[in-house]
This record gives C-alpha cells, sequence and structure tokens, in this order.
C-alpha cells in the first residue's frame, strides 16, 4: 500500500471519527495539534471556511506547548465571528498560550490527567552573552524586591551592581504591559464567555459584571503567579484547576460516549502523527493537514 493510500484510509477514519464527535456535542470540531504562532492563522482561517453549513456551535480538540498571546487572540476573534458557543477539549495538555487560549471558550473538557499551564509571559533576554528566555513576573518581582530593600538601605553592594547591569526602566515597562495584556485578555474572554450563565447559589440570581471581572482577574492573577508554580512548564492539572484555581472544569469522563469518541479518534490521531513523524497538524472533516 502506497503512503498516499495509507495517508488518504487515515484521512476518512479520521473523519468518522470526528463526525461521532460531533454528532455527541452537535456541534462543528476542528483540531488544534500546533504551538499557537502566526503560521497557523491562515490554515486554522480556512479549515473553519471549508464548513459552509455551520452548526451553532464549535468545539476545538486542543494540544499545544504554548506560543504568542497576540496569536490566541487572532485565533479567538476569528472563530467568534462564526460561532457564538465554543467548546475546548483538552486531551493531554494545553500550555501558557495554549491556556489563555482555552479559557476563551464557554467551557473546557478535560480528563483527569490533562493539564494547562501557568500563563505568565516569557521574554527573550540577553543574559550572559546568551538570549534567553525568561519569565517577566519573576524580572518583575527581583526588581521591586531589590527596590524595596534600596528603600530600607539594606541593599548589598552586589545587588546594586544586578540592578544596574540587568534592569532598566523601557524594559521594565515593556515586561509588566506583556503581564498586564494576558490578564486584560482574560478579564475580558473568561467575563464574557465561561461567567456568562453563572448564578449565585444562594440568591438564584445571576451574578453582576463587577463579580464576574472580580473572578476573572483573581484567576489571571493566581495562573500569572510564579511563586504559586514555580516553573512556567509546570502542567496543572483538573483536580488543581478545580480546588486551587476555582476554574469549572467539565469532567469529560461524566459524558460517556463523547469519552469513548474521543478515546478512540485521539489515539488514531496521536498514532497518525508518528507514522508522518510531525508536530504540526490541523484537521476538520473538511480539513486534514
Amino acid at each position: 500500500m502506497s503512503s498516499n493510500i495509507a495517508v488518504n484510509l487515515i484521512g476518512e477514519t479520521l473523519n468518522k471519527e470526528l463526525r461521532e464527535i460531533e454528532n455527541e456535542l452537535d456541534s462543528d470540531v476542528v483540531t488544534i495539534f500546533a504551538s499557537i504562532y502566526p503560521d497557523i492563522e491562515g490554515a486554522f482561517s480556512h479549515m473553519l471556511d471549508l464548513k459552509k453549513k455551520k452548526r451553532e456551535r464549535l468545539a476545538i480538540i486542543l494540544q499545544t506547548d504554548g506560543g504568542y498571546s497576540p496569536t490566541a487572540e487572532k485565533l479567538v476573534r476569528r472563530m467568534r465571528r462564526d460561532y457564538n458557543d465554543i467548546s475546548f477539549i483538552i486531551p493531554n495538555y494545553a500550555m501558557s498560550a495554549g491556556t489563555i487560549l482555552a479559557l476563551s471558550g464557554d467551557r473546557i473538557y478535560m480528563g483527569i490527567d490533562s493539564a494547562l499551564g501557568p500563563i505568565d509571559p516569557q521574554i527573550n533576554k540577553k543574559i550572559g552573552g546568551e538570549n534567553e528566555w525568561v519569565p517577566a513576573v519573576s524580572y518583575m518581582n527581583k526588581f521591586e524586591e531589590l527596590v524595596e530593600k534600596s528603600r530600607n538601605n539594606s541593599l548589598s553592594p552586589a545587588e546594586y551592581m544586578m540592578m544596574e547591569k540587568q534592569f532598566n526602566l523601557p524594559e521594565l515597562e515593556r515586561f509588566k504591559q506583556s503581564i498586564e495584556y494576558t490578564k486584560d485578555l482574560l478579564r475580558l474572554w473568561l467575563s464574557q464567555y465561561k461567567f456568562k450563565d453563572w448564578i449565585d447559589k444562594k440568591t438564584g440570581k445571576p451574578k453582576s459584571q463587577i463579580e464576574k471581572t472580580k473572578r476573572a482577574e483573581e484567576i489571571a492573577d493566581i495562573l500569572n503567579d510564579q511563586k504559586v508554580w514555580h516553573n512556567h512548564s509546570r502542567q496543572i492539572h483538573r483536580e488543581s484547576l478545580t480546588n486551587k484555581v476555582k476554574l469549572q472544569i467539565d469532567n469529560i469522563e461524566d459524558n460517556p460516549r463523547l469519552k469513548k469518541a474521543m478515546d478512540s479518534y485521539w489515539k488514531l490521531f496521536v498514532d497518525f502523527l508518528c507514522l508522518i513523524k510531525s508536530n504540526k497538524f490541523l484537521n476538520s472533516t473538511e480539513y486534514f493537514l
């Protein structure tokens, strides 16, 4: 069997499995298995354009190691042009900008071992003659710590030299704006979409916009807090998202038919990626790239 025939057969089977998920959720379904960088924006838009008879809802199966927040924002703007109700399904992990993207949804489906990640921005900075990715939040925290020591006249000569060599005001402002940018996205998306039907359990009345925005800010703060997670690459599993972040997650196993359809699709999808040795793939019933 030629490789092209094998790919076509797998594509047909993947489409069949995707239709099972679509029918179960009564949603259009697309898959993003890629870093969230500008090079997927055109392909993602084209993938949605190919769905001529769109349903009212969209579900996105997402696996990503992260990427650029501005790209996540562009993807959200594009999908919200066509759909008012969007779900994210996280079969494995969606880190960093992938977490930001997932938090734009009306709901998030996760398995017991699925994970999101911290969203603190990573800034490319030259350190010791080499460019390294550094967490903007920890950089700002260190600067504020040194400023406080300076106020208390407890700044050591070595720390003074560090302030002179490692920090400059325009760069610190850029770091601050990067942090505020991710928080702004979550304030907007969580309050507008995920919290849209939030009801106060005590009064039975809808939560106010002020309450929704305040809760969104709390979630943005904790997901940005490196003192909580210690490492930008740390996976935050469903239990921690529910208990520590206080974020409502839909357990995929609560819908056995959806779980069965997802397990079947995802196993074939991952096997296919191993076969073609690809780390980037977008998929829908009309799109296979």
